[in-house]
């Protein structure tokens, strides 16, 4: 997830971007969903964290 979003922001302006949590959750357990869910979080956390001044 990290490498796709440093890839879109290459190409497009931080406020055209957003994380899809499209995940399968309808069609698939919770077991195999959540990760995907856990990831996206953390991706955007790191994102978020490297963005504030002094960073």
């Amino acid at each position: 997830m990290k490498e796709l979003m440093a890839l879109a922001r290459k190409r497009l302006q931080d406020s055209q971007l957003r994380a899809n949590p499209d995940c399968g959750l309808k069609t698939r357990k919770w077991e195999e969903g959540r990760p995907a869910l856990v990831n996206m979080v953390a991706a955007r956390e790191r994102r978020a964290a490297s963005d504030r001044p002094g960073r």
